[in-house]
């Protein structure tokens, strides 16, 4: 769901950019901006138009390109992935009440801004485990794991940094059971647009 969220952003984006850049183009020739005009060029209007353009769109697509590339050089990417810890994928089936591994993959890098924890949320047909750190809290009656990332990443300005971080889970009933599993970051609206950037990929558990 995620992915496809991130799909329709992208082109969505890209036709507001699109659009964008041929309206200030049309603009500019209105009120009179013209490129053949500054390089001499010798034409039927037409080709002066197609020109103009031509070469107003080839300059905004660069500006608008160097602005968007400091815009994402300034905000903190986090990058969530859970992962079947024994084959490195988004899906795991679990038997007959046998334990099993996922992971929790975290990538920060970017510059250090102020974080809420992660969550991750459990069906209660999941019975979870995780090794204790200073930074993991686990809360059975929700079935929630907490990771504070103010804690877990380190205090430099400037962050790159990867951290995983391995939970036993065991199915507690005989039901077959399914359910995406989805890592959650509380931002409000400021941070979302300006200052962090978060992908999360989630793990599709069965119980068979």
């Amino acid at each position: 769901m995620n992915s496809r969220k991130k799909i329709l952003k992208q082109e969505l984006l890209k036709t507001c950019r699109n659009f964008s850049i041929l309206l200030i183009s049309l603009i500019l020739i209105h009120y009179g901006w013209s490129i053949s005009f500054i390089l001499g060029w010798n034409s039927t209007d037409k080709e002066s138009w197609s020109l103009d353009i031509g070469a107003f769109n080839l300059i905004l697509s660069a500006i608008f390109s160097l602005i968007y590339f400091f815009y994402r050089l300034c905000k903190l990417h986090i990058v969530i992935n859970i992962i079947n810890k024994k084959e490195n994928s988004n899906s795991i089936t679990l038997v007959n009440q046998k334990n099993d591994q996922i992971c929790v993959k975290i990538q920060i890098i970017g510059r250090r801004k102020k974080l809420a924890p992660i969550i991750i949320y459990f069906p209660d047909w999941l019975d979870v485990q995780v090794k204790r750190q200073s930074y993991i809290e686990f809360y059975q009656d929700e079935n929630k794991c907490m990771i504070d990332l103010e804690q877990l990443i380190t205090k430099q300005k400037n962050i790159n940094q990867t951290r995983l971080i391995t939970l036993d889970i065991i199915n507690n009933t005989d039901d077959e059971n399914a359910e995406l599993i989805e890592a959650q970051c509380r931002m409000n609206w400021f941070q979302k647009l300006f200052q962090i950037e978060f992908d999360n990929c989630g793990i599709n558990i069965k119980n068979k």
